[in-house]
């Protein structure tokens, strides 16, 4: 149980997610839209900002930087807060709102918690926050069986994702931090293991 002076708040995504299509073809966004209701059915699919790509099939944002001002704003408002915790794409955008915190370009966190962060194309969009190892305090949290194209299969397949020699995309995050502690449970791409050990 929490201790009863733990507050949270949860920074909804802001973006409605774009529709699936009845038929025909899906945009990278709609194909991760459509893990994301197997993962949370009967919620509303939103996200925070539109997924794109880098020449290594990594993740990148379409307006990342207006995103990001958007969240400092929101923080802002609502906080302030200890720390950050995100899954998935909000484990993307907590990995860049720590790096902020650190180099004091935004509201300041004592830590964060990445659960299934992706590989961080994100990083090439927004190199001056990422110039050397973040000594945030973080924990990233994975699943052995998540995979570089988790929710973009079909629009990863026939594409070569370079690994750059690291099995779990997620180490590419773990290596931004200067002493990141790592869980990694045996499912895949979910915060938590079905059955917990």
């Amino acid at each position: 149980a929490w201790a009863p002076d733990v507050e949270h708040y949860i920074l909804e995504s802001m973006k409605s997610c774009p529709p699936l299509p009845k038929n025909g073809k899906m945009t990278t966004t709609q194909e991760a839209t459509e893990l994301a209701s197997q993962l949370f059915p009967d919620k509303p699919m939103m996200m925070y900002d539109e997924l794109t790509f880098d020449d290594k099939y990594w993740r990148c944002y379409k307006n990342v930087q207006r995103t990001l001002q958007d969240m400092q704003l929101m923080i802002k408002k609502h906080g302030p807060f200890d720390g950050i915790l995100g899954f998935s794409q909000g484990a993307n955008f907590a990995v860049m709102l720590a790096a902020m915190s650190y180099l004091g370009t935004g509201k300041p966190f004592s830590c964060v918690v990445a659960v299934c962060p992706t590989a961080p194309g994100y990083k090439g969009q927004l190199p001056e926050l990422f110039e050397e190892a973040l000594p945030v305090p973080a924990l990233i949290i994975r699943g052995e069986q998540e995979e570089y194209d988790e929710g973009v299969k079909r629009y990863l397949e026939g594409k070569t994702v370079d690994k750059m020699g690291e099995q779990m995309c997620s180490n590419h995050v773990v290596k931004m931090f200067a002493n990141a502690e790592v869980y990694t449970h045996p499912d895949g791409h979910k915060p938590l293991p079905v059955k917990p050990e």
